[in-house]
């Protein structure tokens, strides 16, 4: 899921001057200023490319973060770095505030955004302001540069990086990383992937993504309607999702890969039971579970609603479910049911099923694969 970043605060004259007292009472020295000062926006970028180490762990005191202060201001060393503190005028507290901001978005990463080759770099520009000191004219140059880092680390902006770097994108938080890169890579023809990794996307992305989705292993479960359920690092033993939860992985599985797609009921309850026929089931164990004649009528199964990914590139809906692609669910569709109680009656004719007319549905409370339960076909 995406990361989460705290906000720009405006931090008090007040908290500067005792983030510098903790700092220097903790031995901590603060980097020196280089012989070369900012006073132009040519200079600075001749020092955005400066190298420093990936630290992201902020100072300790007394159990609280404390920032660095590394911005450094040309008009405060003639008598060294400390003798104005507390002086900044307006331009420079925004520029404060910015740094402290970049150093949060950077602290807020994960170890795979980290790792990134583009957000070392944008690491690199902010050290190369940090061990600046800046001249006035300089400072309109600076704060731009700040606000292009913080703005680089954007959740959207972290996917896309992986996406050119490595034609997948970000295990999004509290997924499995394996199965995560399995169902976005194992699929990708490598043409698509290199595609992927000059533009971000690719045209026919969708229909190789679907291939990979329901090519993989899922355990199906009526009652799970929740996407971390089949994807959640903490859910390897019990790993199960209905077709909303498969909707919903497979739905942010495209968005990912910025396209457009949206998890969608297909089929509300409102709008009545209904058998539908899936004679390709997501779960393979979970062949069917209405029963006529007491034999078990494989890929017929009821359901009260139903959920695919709408893709508005393809013009269809995705189903990971019934690993089907559709306008829309009337091909899904057996017969619509009427319901009173525990029995389920037919509202309209059959397509495939050989029933005659008075015949009836009875639910049981005996278990079967994927949380149904059995149904019993009563009459002819």
């Amino acid at each position: 899921m995406p990361v989460t970043r705290s906000p720009i605060q405006k931090q008090p004259v007040e908290d500067q001057q005792r983030s510098a007292r903790a700092a220097s009472a903790k031995g901590v020295s603060l980097p020196a200023a280089p012989v070369a000062q900012l006073s132009s926006e040519e200079s600075l970028q001749q020092n955005k490319s400066a190298s420093a180490p990936f630290q992201l762990k902020p100072f300790q005191a007394s159990g609280q973060p404390v920032v660095q202060r590394a911005i450094k201001f040309s008009r405060f060393e003639t008598y060294g770095f400390l003798s104005n503190w507390g002086s900044y005028n307006a331009a420079e507290n925004e520029l404060l505030q910015l740094e402290t901001a970049a150093i949060d978005a950077f602290a807020d990463l994960n170890d795979e955004q980290k790792n990134l080759t583009k957000v070392k770099e944008l690491h690199s520009e902010l050290n190369g302001v940090r061990d600046m000191t800046l001249e006035e004219t300089g400072y309109a140059a600076a704060k731009k540069l700040l606000q292009s880092i913080i703005a680089g680390l954007k959740p959207d902006k972290l996917n896309n990086y992986c996406l050119r770097e490595f034609g997948r994108p970000l295990v999004p938080d509290q997924y499995d990383a394996a199965t995560w890169k399995a169902i976005t890579v194992s699929g990708m023809p490598k043409k698509v992937k290199n595609k992927i990794k000059r533009s971000g996307s690719h045209d026919h992305t969708a229909s190789h993504l679907f291939s990979s989705f329901i090519s993989q292993s899922w355990n199906y479960n009526i009652m799970d309607g929740v996407g971390l359920g089949l994807i959640g690092e903490n859910y390897q033993d019990v790993r199960s999702g209905n077709c909303i939860a498969l909707a919903q992985v497979f739905a942010q599985m495209l968005q990912a890969y910025n396209i457009k797609a949206e998890a969608k009921y297909v089929r509300t309850e409102d709008q009545g039971r209904f058998i539908a026929k899936v004679d390709n089931f997501i779960d393979p164990k979970v062949r069917g579970h209405i029963y006529y004649k007491n034999t078990l009528l494989q890929g017929y199964y009821i359901f009260s609603a139903h959920a695919a990914v709408w893709v508005e590139s393809e013009g269809k809906y995705f189903d990971p479910m019934s690993k089907m692609t559709y306008g829309d669910a009337s091909q899904l569709i057996e017969c619509n049911l009427t319901e009173n109680g525990n029995i389920f009656k037919p509202a309209g004719g059959l397509k495939t099923l050989p029933f005659k007319k008075g015949w009836s549905i009875k639910r049981t409370d005996i278990d079967c694969p994927g949380g149904f339960k059995r149904d019993n076909v009563r009459g002819k």
